[in-house]
């Protein structure tokens, strides 16, 4: 059985749904062609403990897979602690982004048999449960096992992920929990060598970036083209092979598929003019980029001199104005980050004034420094929950009220408002002229 645990109240199960295509289901769709899987999905409204723990009592389960993320950590554990108490004899294995990050945390608990460490969740979840049918260990990659107390090395299965199994995951239901659209996420690259301290790409699926063949996105897109309005291009730096990218646009403007799609990179690797114009023309609609700060901190470096190269692509994207009825056009969606350690008031009037002149849509999130976690002992699920990118607060922004702090985080356009500035704020903080950035002249 393969198990995605409830999941707490900060943010709802809405907000959660792309990762469950692309770290639940799509792992399942591997699995299930080697072995015989039941998937569960907690989010369904017949999914109780009493009934998970019914069936696995009653019926011949030997395993049980846990998808662990930050927001289920507690209610995962509550379901393996019974699960061993209903069946002392079933292994659990746990993996996930949490995991991944964290593997201690999760070896300390005897009712978790083994944790993902390492390499594709594919592999190591597929070595382990050969590994119960045959007792055979040396075959056994990315996994620490309890009761030979060892760590395997991970190890990759390049691009042979696949896509949803939608004969089997509820996508009727998630549809109807995310408002206004039908949107499907596909993972279409893994990996990142960048490896940020406030993001858990790399750790995941390792520092190798590898791409999906532009044939198997593209059809399954259009074989599942009626039961949904968008899809999410799930990858941690699109355009990280700026060729590869533009070979799939291609290949979806030859084609001629009619749907519309969003994706994430970052925007120093989307200054091609080519580029953007084939992603509009192939139907992407949004790109989300990394702006994270502008500030002096130590996670920026390097990056603040690189506005030069954010105003260019602004302009190579104005070109195609957003219409929100008829998702023609493209926006830009700047993923940026409040309370990063140095940041300071003058640095969020100047990201926020620099982004609304640039027309870039701002999405703010808290800076939580996940990597902190892996240096702590003793650690307690209450501890790392705390570190949700939404409701994290450690002291915020210097002479910056809490209460500013979150109604920036909720409207970041009020910033003008709660710093009583003015609309030549950005002009008048030193920055480069605004209109010069937009016309793509720096």
């Amino acid at each position: 059985m393969m198990i995605y645990a409830e999941q707490n109240k900060n943010r709802g199960s809405f907000t959660s749904v792309a990762k469950r295509y692309a770290y639940f289901w799509e792992i399942h769709a591997y699995l299930q062609r080697r072995f015989e899987i039941t998937p569960v999905d907690a989010i369904l409204p017949s999914v109780t403990l009493y009934a998970l723990s019914k069936k696995l009592t009653l019926q011949g389960y030997d395993s049980v897979i846990m998808c662990v993320r930050s927001n289920n950590i507690e209610r995962s554990l509550e379901y393996a602690r019974f699960f061993k108490v209903c069946r002392p004899d079933i292994k659990i294995i746990v993996y996930g982004d949490i995991v991944s990050l964290l593997p201690r945390f999760f070896m300390q608990y005897d009712c978790i048999d083994a944790v993902v460490t390492g390499g594709d969740y594919e592999i190591s979840i597929s070595s382990y449960l050969n590994y119960i049918e045959d007792g055979i260990s040396q075959k056994l990659v990315g996994v620490y096992v309890q009761e030979l107390k060892k760590n395997f090395a991970g190890s990759s299965i390049g691009d042979e992920w696949l896509f949803t199994d939608l004969d089997v995951a509820p996508h009727d239901v998630y549809s109807k929990m995310v408002i206004d659209k039908r949107e499907m996420t596909i993972t279409v690259q893994r990996g990142c060598p960048h490896d940020c301290s406030y993001c858990l790409a790399t750790k995941m699926f390792s520092s190798m970036s590898r791409m999906k063949d532009p044939q198997d996105i593209i059809g399954y897109c259009m074989k599942h083209r009626s039961k949904f309005d968008t899809y999410r291009f799930f990858a941690p730096v699109f355009t990280i092979d700026r060729e590869w990218a533009k070979d799939l646009c291609r290949q979806m403007i030859a084609a001629k598929t009619d749907f519309k799609w969003c994706t994430t990179t970052r925007y120093e690797l989307l200054d091609d003019e080519e580029l953007v114009d084939l992603m509009v023309n192939a139907g992407c609609y949004k790109v989300s980029v990394g702006v994270e700060t502008l500030g002096d901190s130590a996670i920026t470096i390097g990056r603040r001199n690189k506005l030069d190269v954010l105003g260019r692509v602004a302009g190579y994207v104005n070109k195609y104005p957003h219409d929100y009825d008829t998702q023609t056009g493209m926006i830009v969606c700047g993923l940026c980050m409040l309370g990063v350690p140095g940041q300071s008031k003058q640095d969020v009037i100047d990201m926020f004034s620099l982004m609304e002149e640039l027309k870039i849509r701002i999405r703010p999130t808290s800076y939580s420094p996940l990597e902190e976690l892996a240096l702590k002992s003793d650690l307690t699920v209450v501890e790392i929950e705390k570190y949700d990118k939404f409701t994290y607060y450690d002291g915020g922004i210097e002479n910056v009220s809490a209460n500013d702090y979150f109604r920036l985080l909720f409207n970041p356009h009020l910033y003008r408002e709660i710093f009583q500035v003015g609309d030549s704020s950005f002009i008048e903080s030193g920055f480069r002229q605004c209109d010069r950035f937009i016309d793509g002249k720096l």
